[in-house]
């Protein structure tokens, strides 16, 4: 006789919420977290899965909001997911522009050197940032890559380098390298209303540059992440700069 583990790893389930990709029924038994299987996710390296991740974190942002205490997670398991905008971590609020502050977990399963088991998000506009946070609140990302499309490797001859012939040598991925709107992998806070108009601002963001009282994010957690090929990598990246 079968194990009951082995069998409920066995019984496909249908999705929580319509579109949702099938998943096993332990999966839905052991985990209070809110999975972007549910929501449609792929993760195979060529599917646009920016809608789908895009809803569960709202999904969690949502429960945050009525929920009197406790923080909700999305999860992302293994896969390759293609991210074609920015994924908005936070709540705006139209009639006055402002920004509520908002908390949430998005955890990976590992960022690539874990026995071969990978969450990696690709990122396609080489104008937009990858996750943008505005007025959170004890955030926690974990777990995974982030990954851009600046070709920050290809490094030109040492004497183009020290003629200069090649500018910006670093950004020959013909990403943004705005000083105020960088492609950048995690971005806090940048929108405001009294921040500088036209080209300074990110493309086809600015119905959220109306807030009144600016940012506030704090208690920002980054743990076991890789961000890469991004104009600004490594570390969050505070827009507007101090």
């Amino acid at each position: 006789m079968p194990e009951l583990s082995a069998v409920i790893d066995s019984v496909a389930v249908d999705s929580l919420y319509p579109g949702g990709t099938p998943r096993t029924l332990s999966s839905h038994l052991f985990t209070s977290s809110i999975n972007v299987k549910d929501f449609g996710a792929v993760g195979d390296g060529v599917t646009d899965d920016h809608a789908a991740i895009q809803a569960a974190i709202n999904e969690a942002l949502r429960l945050q909001g009525i929920a009197t205490e406790g923080n909700f997670r999305v999860l992302i398991p293994p896969g390759v997911y293609v991210v074609s905008a920015p994924l908005r971590v936070f709540v705006h609020i139209p009639g006055d522009g402002s920004f509520r502050y908002v908390t949430v977990a998005i955890e990976g399963e590992a960022m690539g050197y874990a026995g071969g088991v990978k969450t990696e998000l690709l990122f396609q506009n080489p104008n937009l940032p990858g996750i943008i946070i505005q007025k959170g609140r004890n955030i926690k990302l974990a777990r995974f890559s982030i990954r851009g499309v600046a070709n920050s490797l290809a490094l030109p001859s040492y004497a183009n380098l020290l003629a200069d012939s090649v500018s910006p040598w670093w950004n020959t991925g013909g990403a943004r390298d705005n000083f105020n709107s960088p492609h950048a992998g995690i971005v806090l806070d940048p929108f405001e209303a009294t921040f500088p108009t036209g080209t300074d601002r990110y493309p086809g963001l600015e119905s959220y540059y109306t807030s009144p009282s600016g940012g506030g994010t704090t208690g920002l957690i980054i743990d076991d992440e890789a961000l890469r090929l991004h104009l600004v990598d490594d570390e969050a990246c505070l827009s507007p700069p101090p």
